[in-house]
């Protein structure tokens, strides 16, 4: 009998090493239907994910609001005993205030610009051009010498296929009234979804310290106690990024807004409203959001007057600098802790995965996994004994602390 327990200890790893082998083969094989399967499985809580993303963006101006209120009331005041109910309340009146704001104001200017520019697109194609080749000539370059094959010619040799654009046009336009019907129906799933997901943000929001600590009796269940303590630190560092991120990056699209707009306007520059509110909106993604707005922008008021482009560009560099200088540091922090090569590595790495969901969390998802990383190592160095020093000397400390 105890030949046979000591034969199935020893048999025991081998069993484990073989289930693991054939279970990552049969994973290898059936990836596809697999994530096929898991895809559709985490589609059935989507509005549970929408819920988690509404009650964290709504958390921010709510968690203010309450702090704000238990300051500046005593302990068996009223307002005090009722202060979530007030501060959820109060960051849906905010967001209602914020979206009544722009459907009555900005979004009426917003589209009488877009549709100024589609009912006069003749005029306002043919005065880019015309631009365009006043700029080309001053650098000596005959625009009327370009054939369409040296067109074909340029743009394939920076990778866009001519044809291949004409094509897509063509199906866009000749699909134009299918994708507005499916549009609509998307729309109507995505507003009944939404509402699920608000109703049940709600109640997380009410709930939060409840729900917290269920999910931490959970991790602590499951894991070891120092992996548990890692994953719960390692959450708090994430939330208090993300946070900062999301808080921060709403109130500087705002300001950077207003403050385009509010130069823009001084000068007498036409599609003002237009402009901030795309160089406002592209603020929260980084590196990239304000290069866009600057070319969309230049555009825009080329096709106007040759002076406005140069105009936008300096105004618009001069709010780059107070935001960069001022409002990115005052509510977000410089760069998150986070160099500002990986900023540009994330965006684009991200953006090309995911699109412009991607390219807006890049951030602060590299932040979370650049701190993750860097505590490991950190902690890892300590372990060994090991000290690095700035200029990258090291040295390792023995027992008795040399």
């Amino acid at each position: 009998m105890d030949k046979i327990k000591t034969e199935l200890r020893q048999l025991k790893p081998k069993l484990i090493i073989v289930t693991y082998a054939v279970g990552l083969l049969l994973l290898v094989i059936n990836f596809n239907s697999i994530m096929g399967f898991v895809g559709r499985l985490l589609s059935y809580f989507s509005p549970l994910f929408w819920a988690i993303g509404l009650a964290f963006a709504l958390n921010v101006p709510m968690t203010a609001i309450e702090k704000f209120i238990r300051t500046h009331t005593k302990e068996n005041n009223i307002l005090r005993r009722f202060s979530r109910i007030l501060a959820i309340v109060g960051a849906i009146v905010i967001v209602v205030v914020l979206l009544f704001f722009l459907g009555m104001v900005v979004l009426p200017e917003f589209f009488a610009s877009i549709g100024n520019i589609f009912l006069n697109l003749t005029s306002f194609i043919n005065s880019l051009a015309d631009n365009i080749a006043s700029v080309l000539s001053y650098f000596n370059i005959d625009v009327g010498q370009l054939s369409n094959a040296e067109i074909e010619k340029i743009l394939n040799g920076m990778g866009l296929d001519y044809s291949m654009m004409i094509k897509e046009a063509s199906n866009w336009i000749l699909g134009t009234g299918q994708g507005a019907f499916d549009y609509l129906v998307a729309t109507g799933n995505s507003l009944f979804m939404f509402f699920m997901a608000f109703t049940i943000s709600i109640y997380l929001l009410a709930s939060k310290e409840k729900f917290i600590c269920q999910i931490k009796k959970i991790i602590l269940a499951i894991f070891p106690y120092d992996l548990a303590e890692d994953i719960l630190n390692g959450a708090q560092v994430a939330n208090d990024i993300f946070a900062n991120f999301i808080g921060g990056k709403c109130v500087e699209c705002v300001v950077v807004g207003i403050m385009v707009y509010i130069l823009l306007a001084l000068v007498n520059i036409p599609f003002a409203i237009l402009i901030a509110c795309l160089c406002g909106a592209l603020t929260i993604i980084p590196v990239f959001g304000s290069l866009v707005a600057t070319i969309i922008g230049c555009l825009l008021l080329l096709s106007v007057n040759l002076l406005y482009p140069f105009v936008f560009f300096l105004l618009y560099w001069l709010v780059q600098i107070i935001d960069g200088n001022f409002i990115y540091p005052k509510f977000i922090g410089s760069n998150m802790g986070l160099p500002a090569v990986w900023i540009l590595t994330s965006v684009l790495v991200f953006g090309s995965m995911y699109g412009v969901l991607g390219a807006l969390l890049a951030a602060p998802t590299t932040a979370c996994l650049y701190t993750f990383f860097s505590n490991y190592i950190h902690k890892r160095l300590r372990l060994k004994k090991i000290t690095v020093t700035a200029d990258g000397q090291h040295e390792k400390i023995d027992d008795a602390g040399h």
